[in-house]
């Protein structure tokens, strides 16, 4: 009787960042928040699908609670008066809010696709192993909720100078999202998430501001020479 070896099973790739923990949206937006370390983002990023357009709803959702948050705040701190009629209306402005909320949120989410979609090329070029997917998911995680928390923070006066640690925790967070999901070394994240986006942001707004003053150098100069002949 001969030995007959059973058939070769197809190897299935392994998930380098383990089994999906399953998290709920809550439980994903706390642990975003209050756990900064790998150990949390590894758990987060395993959770990402890998089709799936939820980072984008959670953005456009955060992003129009935030500006109607921020908006109506402003209303009721700045209210503005309307005359119709003869009569004088006062507004806070949450009905205008309620109409621009959606379009705030769209935009917020194009400038995340975009973001985004640069951090993570230029993890892939510094040899990151991450998906474009995987990153969005993991760095919308912590954004979206974030939109919510720095809108609540700045519209209170006591506490509003918590948006400046705020803005410098967002920022190693975003650090530590490109370095977990490509799985590489804190220089080449630091790089990825925050030298070179600053150079080209820098760069763009070099552009912009020679386009704006070829354009309105002309007349800028003319509104000085006529102040200068007036006096």
């Amino acid at each position: 009787m001969s030995f007959q070896p059973d058939p070769a099973k197809p190897l299935t790739p392994t998930d380098p960042f383990g089994t999906p923990p399953g998290l709920s949206w809550r439980d994903t937006f706390i642990k975003a928040l209050t756990q900064p370390n790998e150990v949390a983002y590894q758990q987060i990023a395993a959770d990402a699908p890998p089709n799936d357009n939820k980072a984008y709803r959670w953005i456009f959702i955060c992003g129009t609670i935030a500006w109607f948050i921020s908006a109506l705040v402003g209303g009721l701190i700045f209210p503005t008066t309307t005359i119709i009629g003869g009569q004088s209306y006062s507004s806070s402005g949450s009905v205008l809010s309620l109409v621009c909320a959606p379009v705030v949120g769209i935009i917020e989410v194009l400038g995340f696709a975009l973001g985004s979609a640069i951090i993570q090329a230029i993890a892939r070029a510094l040899g990151g192993t991450g998906t474009y997917a995987r990153f969005r998911y993991t760095y919308a995680a912590f954004s979206a909720p974030m939109f919510i928390v720095t809108t609540v923070i700045a519209a209170i006066p006591v506490i509003g100078l918590l948006s400046v640690v705020l803005s410098f925790y967002s920022l190693y967070i975003n650090i530590l999202v490109v370095k977990t999901v490509n799985q590489f070394d804190w220089g080449r994240a630091i790089v990825a998430a925050f030298v070179i986006p600053l150079v080209f942001g820098c760069v763009i707004a070099g552009i912009v501001a020679v386009v704006v003053l070829g354009v309105l150098g002309p007349a800028i100069g003319n509104v000085y020479s006529n102040i200068a002949a007036g006096i």
